[in-house]
């Protein structure tokens, strides 16, 4: 098979774009500009430009030559810090130059390579947007924009090939583009996640023969069938096996949170995650890491193999190494009591990886905020926390019984409790796509946050899904489109006390929606809604939609009005997140705090 790349046939507007980074490095603000009146500079912070915040100090306008240079190269390292992965993975990439001659694998692959880069050029794209015209000039946007386009027209040649292939099968690469010059509002197709799952190891034979591929030993899978018991006891040695090639698969492929993460542009939703695109700087820099847990799993089982009851061998180091890689040092947890079962099932679930970063994040995410140390120390203390309970089988639980979360609850009856905590589920069509909502739960909380925002969640960020997995009272409605693979979107519903006695309400705040997601937002926005009110209505409970988003999605339904209400917010455990409570977002909230909410309001 012919592949684009360095070595045989290097796309040229890849080579354009090299030039001009190339170019770059030498670039005076000369060429951008004739000199002007002084003017200060704002201060150039591509990132949080290209997640809507406004810069620091005034836009530049009739700049002088000094200062257009010196405000290019603040803005130069870091595009090329951002662009340089990019050109390497595209370069490294194995992309089908004769898709007719490729196999369906190879199609998949080039398809998701593709995708993938296109999206980290549309990252840098917005973050050069953002920036004064002025300044754009001195940066290759004819370039990005020119090899972006040559980047879709590929995948659409491979996708086609792909779904004859498959039948005319929906395609596993979204073909759409996100960027301004060259929107086109098309259907999304996810990733093929490459995670190991338990059904692609339905036998002992190859479960035995993933691990041995995994840990690069071709004699394991021999000694894994060596020690096998015999009859009925054979069952659970396979379940033990399959786990530890779980734990194998997550350790040596997940990133080192201990030297990534926080850094503000992180991996944008699950399906990212599931197919592992991390940046190519992020592998080289996690590459000791996964090498030294493949090293030391690779002797743990070899260990638990020679044992002379190898299953409980196997069960009590899955169990020891998940918590010490999801970065729970062995002192912290020799008083737990985690259990084979609540291991596998959180391997299972997708934990490792955001339980891992929160571990690993949650510290540096709070340094440089309004925390104090003791917040950073409470953090890091409920994180292990936790991390504890997930391992113990008891995560609902623990989050129940937290002092502060008994208190947010403590004015519901034991009926609307039961309600409350029960996932209500809706659907409806609208026109040909069915959209559904439902209620996050359990795992779901961990993954929550990397649906919409500015892809924050457990690994940027990290307060942010604190807020959500440590506080009772917030739950997260997540609305599901019947040709989209990951959740389309997702908004927050609040359990908000009142004072004097009066009744609780839920208070609905806005919606996120996935950055791939361009289907009927209209219809989602509604759903929401609707879920949102069917829910205040079983509790018995007006409904407060916070956001402009829901003006106008009532519909028919009678009995909603703009208001206000009064609001009592109760201690958080750790920090509260939320755009409508005054705490400034990402907060901690130590004594009852009172305040007014404004918006549409639902009187079932």
């Amino acid at each position: 098979m012919t592949v684009v790349g360095p070595k045989n046939r290097p796309m040229a507007e890849l080579t354009a774009l090299k030039e001009q980074l190339q170019q770059l490095e030498g670039v005076t603000a000369k060429s951008v500009s004739a000199p002007g009146p002084e003017a200060p500079l704002p201060k150039l912070d591509l990132k949080s430009q290209a997640a809507g915040q406004e810069d620091a100090g005034p836009r530049i306008q009739n700049a002088s030559a000094v200062e257009l240079e010196a405000a290019i190269a603040k803005a130069k390292p870091q595009l090329l810090a951002q662009l340089r992965p990019i050109i390497q993975q595209l370069e490294d990439a194995k992309i089908p130059a004769d898709p007719a001659k490729a196999t369906l694998a190879e199609l998949t692959a080039g398809a998701d390579a593709i995708y993938f880069r296109r999206k980290d050029i549309d990252n840098v794209y917005r973050m050069l947007r953002a920036l004064p015209p002025e300044i754009q000039k001195a940066f290759p946007m004819a370039q990005l924009e020119a090899l972006e386009k040559a980047l879709k027209t590929k995948q659409e040649e491979l996708e086609e090939v792909e779904d004859k292939l498959k039948g005319s099968a929906p395609s596993n690469a979204p073909a759409q583009s996100s960027m301004p010059y060259n929107f086109k509002p098309q259907e999304v197709k996810p990733s093929v996640p490459v995670l190991l799952r338990p059904e692609a190891m339905p036998t002992l034979d190859s479960a035995a023969q993933k691990l041995g591929d995994l840990l690069s030993d071709p004699g394991l899978a021999g000694a894994v069938l060596a020690a096998a018991p015999a009859g009925a006891a054979g069952e659970a040695y396979l379940n033990a096996i399959r786990s530890a090639a779980m734990l194998v698969d997550y350790a040596t492929g997940t990133l080192d949170y201990t030297k990534v993460g926080e850094n503000g542009w992180g991996i944008k939703d699950r399906g990212a995650h599931q197919a592992r695109a991390y940046g190519y700087g992020d592998k080289n820099t996690s590459a000791p890491r996964q090498d030294g847990s493949r090293q030391a799993l690779h002797a743990a089982i070899q260990e638990a193999l020679g044992d002379k009851a190898p299953t409980k061998a196997l069960e009590r180091m899955v169990t020891d190494r998940f918590l010490l890689e999801v970065g729970i040092p062995k002192g912290v947890a020799q008083d737990w009591k985690p259990t084979f079962a609540a291991v596998t099932q959180a391997l299972k679930d997708e934990l490792f990886v955001p339980l891992r970063a929160i571990n690993e994040c949650l510290e540096r995410s709070m340094v440089g905020y309004a925390y104090q140390q003791t917040d950073r120390a409470k953090g890091k203390q409920i994180s292990a926390d936790m991390t504890r309970a997930v391992s113990e089988g008891r995560f609902e639980e623990w989050r129940r019984s937290l002092p502060e979360n008994v208190v947010q609850l403590q004015a519901l009856s034991d009926p609307q409790r039961q309600i409350f905590f029960d996932s209500l589920k809706t659907q409806a069509e609208f026109g040909s796509r069915k959209i559904s909502t439902r209620e996050g739960v359990g795992p779901d909380l961990f993954w929550a946050t990397k649906t919409g925002g500015p892809s924050h969640g457990f690994d940027v960020m990290t307060r942010c899904v604190m807020a959500l997995l440590t506080n009772l009272r917030t739950k997260v409605i997540q609305v599901d489109d019947a040709s989209f693979a990951l959740p389309a979107a997702r908004a927050y519903l609040k359990l908000i006390d009142r004072p004097d006695g009066q009744k609780p309400l839920l208070a609905l705040e806005g919606v996120q929606f996935d950055f791939g997601y361009f289907g009927d937002k209209g219809g989602v926005k509604t759903q929401i809604f609707t879920h949102a009110a069917q829910k205040a209505k079983e509790m018995g409970l007006e409904l407060i939609a916070l956001s402009f988003d829901y003006h106008g999605v009532g519909g028919a339904m009678g009995g909603i009005k703009e208001g206000q209400r009064s609001a009592l917010i109760h201690p958080v455990v750790l920090l509260e997140a939320s755009d409508y409570m005054g705490n400034g977002h990402d907060g901690p909230i130590r004594a009852p705090d009172k305040t007014t909410l404004r918006g549409l309001i639902y009187s079932p």
